[in-house]
């Protein structure tokens, strides 16, 4: 079941985010615009961003603000 009101951010956009990341859009439960990722590297975020299309934030606190649901992946 899905529940498009639910947004998931993840604090990490390395390899554990993105295995995670993968497996959320795989299932077909959450939606691309459902999921948010923040990192102070630069290049994950950028390369995060370019793999799954999704939103991102180069401030925790802004991904916080914005999601549902934190998951810490550093």
């Amino acid at each position: 079941m899905k529940n498009k009101n639910i947004t998931i951010g993840f604090i990490g956009a390395g390899n554990m985010a993105n295995a995670l990341i993968k497996g959320l859009i795989t299932s077909k439960r959450y939606t691309v615009e459902q999921i948010r990722a923040s990192d102070n590297d630069q290049e994950k975020l950028g390369a995060v961003s370019k793999q799954y299309g999704l939103k991102v934030h180069a401030s925790n606190n802004d991904l916080v603000r914005e999601c549902h649901i934190i998951l810490i992946a550093v």
